[in-house]
């Protein structure tokens, strides 16, 4: 998923080509792997949304979040294995959400610089990508346009999340 709409930077939404020309999906068959490349969604960047500071470009991350589940909860129904690139972290919302209209209970291990707990009320820098476990979770203050498309809120619960802070 080719986006940094919510990521508070553009280059972000460059990693799935990047590690595409990288070898990965090579990588991935020589290991024994079948590997079918779905290609991308659509690409979004960010820009600075002096409309929505504190939840910035949030009609876009909908859209990407709707795009990536209704993708991936195909796939997931086809029960195909994913592995999805991407470059917002956002990008964790949109899998469990398909993981959800497919039945399945998501369990994450979460790996990043930070938790992603933030809210557009309880922080002042509106990066949506700073915000995705917050909206997943249900927590207070979340965006209720990102909360309202979600199949069932929250979509995962704080024991199937496990996270480790990279510094």
């Amino acid at each position: 998923m080719p986006s940094s709409a919510g990521a508070y930077c553009v280059g972000v939404e460059r990693a799935p080509g990047a590690l595409r020309a990288a070898g990965l999906v090579e990588q991935l068959r020589a290991s024994g792997t079948d590997v079918v490349d779905a290609g991308d969604l659509t690409t979004r960047l960010w820009f600075p949304d002096r409309e929505r500071p504190f939840a910035q470009n949030l009609g876009e991350e909908a859209d990407a979040l709707v795009e990536l589940s209704t993708a991936a909860a195909s796939l997931l129904a086809a029960e195909q294995c994913l592995l999805v690139l991407g470059g917002s972290c956002t990008v964790a919302v949109g899998l469990c959400d398909a993981m959800a209209r497919a039945g399945e209970r998501p369990r994450l291990v979460y790996i990043d610089r930070h938790l992603d707990l933030n809210t557009p009320r309880s922080t002042t820098e509106g990066s949506l990508s700073w915000m995705g476990m917050a909206h997943a979770l249900g927590l207070e203050g979340a965006a209720p346009e990102l909360v309202d498309l979600m199949y069932r809120t929250p979509l995962c619960s704080r024991r199937s999340w496990s996270t480790s802070a990279l510094i």
